[in-house]
């Protein structure tokens, strides 16, 4: 597949695969690099979480009278209840 375009009188020959090679060698590299710099990034300490984990919970609301009971009741018997709920 070829394009053919005019530059002030002169035809020029543009050839489709090497326009596809370039932005395959793009890819790659930009795809290389990015797995270079993501191999830099430091390792988190695996830290244990020190004594109770407190935990809120904000819940949006208008006009939800028919549902937010059901949802109070499903909070209240998650593992780690919440110490806070705002409606």
């Amino acid at each position: 597949m070829t394009a053919l375009g005019a530059i002030e009188g002169s035809v020029w020959l543009v050839s489709a695969p090497a326009w596809l090679g370039w932005m395959e060698m793009s890819l790659l590299v930009r795809w290389l690099l990015g797995w270079a710099l993501a191999l830099r990034l430091p390792v988190l300490p695996a830290d244990q979480p020190h004594g109770r984990q407190s935990l809120s919970v904000l819940i949006p609301a208008r006009n939800e009278a028919a549902t937010l009971p059901h949802l109070l009741a499903a909070l209240a018997r998650q593992h780690l209840p919440p110490d806070e709920v705002i409606v």
